[in-house]
């Protein structure tokens, strides 16, 4: 029976993009490359899929401290909302009772990213989308200009509001730990001007230094901007030095094989969409 289990949230960084196989990529291949096609860009995409989770922090962390099953619900472009709606709609049933040890470790990026349900999946939408639909819905969702009470100033983007939908998920999947007694590790990529404290001084936050590792060329792939597998791995070295650190976390020996599975995608209401509406409102 598996013992020990780590649960990883978050987006591209945490997916493990950026430990690119050199073999499948064309030498000329960058990800915003206007010189391949959408199909072009999602095959690359798929093939490689399976060494971001082979060579990306969870894996490393997973094996570096000795647990036997890693569930990496890592996604590229996700929000902070959209993870845990994500997480809740996998495991809202589950209690773990089988594993004696188990972590959740999200890798939080606040970038200013909202979620919602849209035709019967979890959609993310950024500041920048570049479909004109999600621009306009995003744009009239959010406020252009918000006061920021954490730093006393102006904000573009509504971001003091968005700050506070990010605590409010951050308290979401607390809670979700506490009931399972799942040890809740929150990383954070950077200090962010210390906002975090101030609105959540309850919640303690591993600080990554992972800007740092950025700006080391070598530790970049050139595919896409992210850290390459050096870089996760250093990564994953500083991710071990805090967790070590923490007394009430057990840690065991290196292990080389663990159970590894990937959730990339939500559930798709459409079907039970479709019945409720012909039930409840086509035979009104």
């Amino acid at each position: 029976m598996n013992k020990n289990i780590v649960i990883t949230m978050g987006c591209s960084h945490t997916e493990g993009l950026g430990c690119w196989e050199d073999k499948h990529i064309p030498k000329d291949y960058t990800t915003g490359s206007k010189k391949f096609t959408n199909l072009q860009h999602e095959a690359i995409y798929e093939n490689n899929k399976p060494y971001f989770q082979k060579y990306g922090w969870p894996s490393l962390i997973t094996k570096k401290i000795g647990y036997d099953v890693l569930y990496n619900m890592g996604q590229s472009a996700t929000s902070i909302s959209g993870q845990t709606k994500k997480l809740i709609e996998r495991f809202h049933n589950e209690d773990f009772s089988e594993f004696e040890n188990k972590i959740l470790i999200w890798l939080l990026n606040f970038e200013p990213r909202i979620s919602v349900y849209s035709k019967g999946i979890i959609t993310n939408i950024m500041h920048n989308a570049e479909d004109e639909l999600e621009k306009n819905f995003y744009y009239s969702y959010i406020k252009l200009l918000e006061y920021d009470v954490a730093s006393k100033s102006e904000t573009k983007f509504g971001e003091a509001d968005l700050r506070l939908e990010h605590i409010y998920n951050i308290r979401v999947v607390q809670e979700f730990c506490k009931n399972r007694n799942i040890k809740f590790i929150p990383l954070v990529i950077k200090d962010y001007d210390g906002w975090l404290s101030y609105l959540a001084p309850d919640i303690k936050f591993y600080y990554t230094r992972f800007t740092l590792l950025r700006t080391f060329e070598n530790l970049i792939s050139p595919v896409c901007g992210h850290l390459n597998r050096d870089g996760y791995q250093i990564l994953a070295n500083k991710i071990f030095d805090m967790l070590e650190t923490d007394n009430d976390l057990a840690i065991f020996e290196n292990k080389d094989n663990i159970e590894s599975f990937s959730f990339d995608n939500s559930t798709d209401f459409k079907q039970t969409i479709k019945t409720w509406k012909k039930k409840w409102i086509e035979n009104d």
